[in-house]
């Protein structure tokens, strides 16, 4: 019996282990590998998507930002653009009256001649537009009928090239005809030439029997003369009987001319259909030949396609090399853009923190200005009441802060926020001095707005008001009257 291997012992860390913990150990870490890479590829996977959805809706985010600020830049252009029509149609309106009143008024011989200048230049236009028009009608006819004779010479053309078609075929047929006529005026040149050859053979035996006939008349007897008599008579009838024969024969051959017409009939209808086929399987063959050619592109295509499909396979397993090399440059890139945007959240609420506490200080000081203008206007009062009455001093203060005041203040500031402005930043600026709720807290102006007249509602109301006339702590002296 052989002696029991011994089991060799590994030294991993402060721990022995076995070679066959060793494996089992190895193959669960391999294992616990392969699920972290797939977890991996899961994660990336849907970071990716996050990504992909972060990026979709700052992009509609930006679109729908762009399509306000150009859908209020369309409403201003609009607007301008109707008033440039309106102005125009004014001004029309303005020109046309005075030319009225001026020509009521002058009647003088250069108007009548200017009139008169127009009223031929405007008959100038009227004939050229109809000599243009004319001319453009004729144009349209000659095309018309350029149209219509090459129509006709096509269809002569085509009239013609049947009519040589026919002739062609007539003269074939009659070739055939005067072949036919030629055999059988040979076949039937024999029996006639022997039919004339016993007839005046005929003649002339019977001249000769008849002269021979005539000199023994005397002595013949009664019986034989009859049977003379008879004998020229059965010649007479095969005559007549042979003429008869000839003309069936005629008759049959002109029925054989008259059905070899139609039978000519017949096969050029069948040659015409022939030639239909013929042209359909050319057609058809055309239509073969253009599908083999798309289907060797497509093939082409395909091969094309797949070694593409290799290349891009080639670039992917190239890309997966490279994004497994980078997974951890991009999880720490992951982390340090969350802690961006962690500290961004929190600059944003430490802003906000801050325009808050600044509308606030804004606000004390509104208030403070008011005190203070009561204070201003109570002194004022009293100084004044003492020096000139209280009716004076009334009057005085009225003027100085009064609804005129108050009028003309709001005048200057209107003319200070129209100063070197465009029509789009005039409107905002007024938006913003005389309609302090137009943009409330917490909504964002037009970046125009911000950029162009960047004041808080309240410091403008502050600043619009008449006790800034009097507030030395704004570094505007106190106007006496």
């Amino acid at each position: 019996m052989p002696p029991k291997k011994e089991v060799e012992r590994i030294k991993v860390g402060d721990v022995d282990v076995t070679d066959f913990d060793f494996i089992k150990l190895l193959g669960i870490t391999l294992d616990t590998l392969e699920e972290l890479k797939g977890a991996r590829k899961e994660r990336n996977r849907a970071q990716h998507q996050r990504d992909a959805v972060r990026n979709a809706w700052k992009e509609t985010k930006h679109r729908l930002d762009e399509t306000r600020e150009k859908t209020i830049l369309t409403i201003y252009e609009l607007e301008e653009i109707w008033k440039e029509p309106e102005e125009r149609i004014k001004a029309s309106r303005d020109e046309i009256a005075f030319n009225a009143y001026e020509a009521r008024l002058k009647r003088n011989k250069d108007w009548y001649m200017e009139m008169d200048r127009k009223r031929a230049e405007l008959k100038f236009w009227e004939e050229d537009t109809l000599v243009r028009l004319e001319e453009k009608k004729l144009e349209q006819k000659k095309r018309l009928q350029e149209l219509c004779e090459q129509t006709e010479k096509q269809q002569g053309e085509q009239e013609e090239q049947r009519r040589a078609e026919l002739e062609e075929i007539k003269r074939v047929e009659g070739e055939r005809s005067k072949e036919c006529m030629e055999k059988e005026r040979k076949r039937f040149a024999v029996n006639y030439e022997t039919i004339e050859l016993y007839s005046r053979l005929s003649k002339a035996q019977s001249y000769e029997f008849l002269q021979v006939v005539l000199q023994d008349l005397d002595q013949l007897h009664a019986k034989e003369f009859t049977a003379v008599k008879n004998f020229f008579r059965e010649a007479a009838e095969n005559d007549i009987s042979l003429i008869e024969v000839l003309r069936q024969e005629l008759a049959a051959l002109r029925h054989q001319t008259n059905a070899a017409k139609k039978s000519g009939e017949k096969l050029r209808t069948k040659n015409e259909r022939l030639e239909q086929r013929a042209d359909k399987l050319e057609r058809e063959v055309k239509l073969v030949k253009l599908k083999e050619e798309n289907t060797r592109k497509e093939l082409a295509r395909e091969k094309r396609m797949a070694d593409a499909a290799r290349t891009m396979k080639r670039e992917a397993a190239d890309n997966w090399k490279q994004a497994k090399e980078s997974s951890e440059l991009l999880d720490k890139a992951i982390a340090v853009a969350q802690k961006i945007e962690h500290g961004l959240e929190e600059s944003t609420r430490n802003a906000g923190l801050v325009a808050q506490r600044a509308e606030e200080r804004w606000r004390q000081r509104l208030e403070a200005g008011e005190r203070a203008l009561e204070r201003k206007k109570e002194s004022v009062l009293r100084v004044w009441t003492g020096e000139y009455g209280e009716e004076e001093a009334q009057r005085r203060l009225q003027r100085l802060v009064g609804p005129r005041a108050v009028e003309e203040a709001v005048e200057g500031a209107r003319k200070r926020a129209l100063l070197g402005a465009t029509a789009k930043q005039a409107h905002f600026r007024l938006g913003a001095l005389f309609q302090p709720g137009l943009y409330p807290e917490g909504s964002q102006a037009p970046a125009e707005c911000r950029r162009s007249f960047s004041y808080t509602p309240a410091y403008l109301h502050y600043s619009t008001t008449p006790h800034n006339l009097l507030e030395p702590s704004l570094g505007i002296e106190p106007l006496v009257p």
